[in-house]
């Protein structure tokens, strides 16, 4: 996969505003994709509630002529902002507040949560997101929350499932509230709708905290794919009088410091280079190079190529290397035994134990 993004103001652009320091292969509106691990093919999709071509720094460059770019060198991406994935209408943030009912926060820069010392909620955190529309096998998905203020005292936050739909809305009289989940229509409990069952808990800390939602980490996940939408809310976990335990957390509309906007990564393994057969067995596919480790077997495009323990093949154009106790079965019939017996053409050939052959 060419990468469109390694020049070093590119690394630069996603250390400085999302705080991204991996080689980012893919930008889309709402997502961006980077390697964790690239020789595994695992990489990470982190999801925006917003469109990441709009940050004022893209957003002012856009009013430019485009001589420009000829000395920024971005790449043309940045500045088109074309995607398949426009899920942004989709998400959202705001928080519910007993203290003003009827009073919605869509609009706000940070979300109030928790209690204060005599057990008063302070507030609950309202999110939503949809996951882009990609491909591979998902092992983790984390919510990940800034706080733009943040008590001394930690506490701890349950996070649950949302079960009615709510509308985000502006500061004001628009948006879900604590008696609403759309400024009109009444929860069917105040303070919001949502699972008992707690999907995992986060003792709150200074800087980014982690919420789980599936993978490692949860209690209970989520079960979620590619494109799903979910809505989760996040309150203190007895919301009970003692200490403060609350924190604003910064929100998509946070502008002091766009990288501290709340994103949800999710990590997963692409399906195209990376097979993984069995338990100890591991096939890596690379253009034309086959490399396979012991203990495992190969089949691919109508060729049975099985390899012993302790056996290794690499194949590449038409130069095949085999080492000791290897044994190959290829279309023409190619086996070779312990003591190497290559059977080619009618032509029988036998060599030594531990005979490294090569054929061109």
């Amino acid at each position: 996969m060419k990468n469109l993004y390694t020049n070093k103001l590119c690394k630069w652009f996603f250390k400085k505003y999302f705080g991204i320091d991996k080689d980012v292969f893919k930008v889309e509106k709402n997502f961006i994709y980077y390697w964790v691990d690239k020789e595994k093919g695992v990489a990470t999709c982190r999801a925006y509630q917003f469109d990441v071509f709009n940050i004022p720094i893209l957003k002012n460059l856009k009013r430019l002529a485009l001589l420009p770019l000829l000395f920024v060198k971005l790449p043309f991406a940045f500045f088109v902002g074309l995607s398949t994935n426009i899920a942004s209408v989709n998400n959202g943030d705001t928080y519910l507040d007993p203290g003003n009912p009827t009073a919605g926060y869509g609009g706000a820069r940070w979300t109030n949560i928790g209690v204060n010392s005599a057990g008063t909620i302070v507030g609950r955190g309202l999110y939503k997101f949809t996951l882009p529309s990609a491909v591979g096998t998902i092992s983790d998905i984390k919510l990940y929350l800034y706080p733009s203020y943040w008590n001394s005292s930690p506490g701890v936050l349950n996070c649950h499932e949302v079960t009615q739909s709510w509308v985000e809305g502006n500061s004001g009289a628009t948006g879900a509230t604590w008696n609403t989940y759309d400024h009109t229509n009444n929860w069917a409990t105040a303070g919001g709708d949502y699972s008992a069952t707690v999907i995992s808990h986060v003792t709150t800390a200074s800087g980014w905290n982690a919420i789980p939602l599936m993978g490692s980490g949860t209690d209970n996940p989520l079960t979620l794919t590619w494109g799903d939408s979910f809505s989760i809310l996040l309150k203190d976990s007895t919301e009970a009088a003692g200490s403060d335990r609350y924190a604003q957390w910064a929100t998509k509309e946070y502008t002091t410091d766009t990288s501290k906007r709340p994103y949800v990564e999710v990590t997963f393994t692409f399906l195209t280079n990376t097979k993984t057969v069995s338990s100890k067995e591991r096939i890596k596919i690379l253009d034309n190079n086959k490399i396979v480790s012991s203990k495992t077997r190969l089949q691919t495009a109508g060729n049975s190529r099985i390899v012993s323990a302790k056996a290794r093949i690499k194949i590449a154009g038409v130069t095949k290397t085999v080492s000791s106790k290897a044994m190959i079965a290829i279309l023409q019939s190619k086996t070779v035994s312990s003591k190497c017996r290559i059977k080619t053409a009618g032509v029988t050939k036998t060599a030594l134990a531990k005979l490294d052959i090569k054929k061109t």
